[in-house]
């Protein structure tokens, strides 16, 4: 019995490396179809990417961080032309680096084929989503658009799970807002 001692913690040994080894080796199994990994959208799948936006904070390249007043809470598409743009009068002046949009709970990504979907955007309810903005000269009191560069294609992610989320940090450009007169056509009397 004395020349088997030594060989039974070998065996116990062992025996537990390879039970360890199995459940390895299932962690390493090929994803099924519904744990695919993230991937591109196509462009042609949405028709409306809606952010819920509460508030733009500016960051200046004073170190100043400032709530940006004259921003509209609501609904804003990013696929939009006009609806797209953000209309903001800062009541601080100097060098405008970046922005963060607040947003609400309720952004919204709209399929082509119709169904109406949550968008998740990481800490966009926490610090905001990131507009990246090249370091734009800001005077205070003047109206300002901020027009978002987004692209279906880069800035949203389709998961394997049937959700979507909108990337973090976007660029963006801030130009003055034009001043737009209407004249009414004159009545012939």
């Amino acid at each position: 019995m004395k020349p088997f001692t030594p060989l039974f913690p070998i065996l116990i040994l062992g025996a537990t490396l390879f039970s360890g080894c199995s459940d390895t080796l299932t962690e390493v199994q090929p994803r099924t179809a519904s744990q695919q990994a993230d991937s591109k959208t196509k462009a042609s799948d949405i028709s409306a990417v809606l952010i819920d936006l509460e508030q733009a904070e500016g960051q200046f390249s004073q170190g100043s961080k400032v709530v940006l007043p004259g921003v509209s809470a609501g609904s804003y598409d990013l696929l939009s032309a006009t609806n797209g743009q953000i209309r903001l009068t800062p009541a601080f002046s100097g060098t405008l680096q970046s922005m963060r949009l607040v947003l609400g709970a309720n952004s919204k990504i709209q399929l082509t084929n119709g169904p109406l979907l949550a968008l998740d955007t990481p800490s966009g309810t926490t610090s905001g989503l990131k507009i990246l903005l090249d370091d734009t000269p800001v005077t205070a009191g003047t109206a300002y658009l901020l027009t978002v560069d987004f692209s279906v294609e880069r800035d949203i992610v389709s998961r394997g799970n049937g959700t979507y989320g909108l990337k973090p940090v976007l660029r963006g450009t801030l130009k003055p807002a034009p001043i737009i007169i209407i004249i009414p056509p004159s009545t012939p009397s």
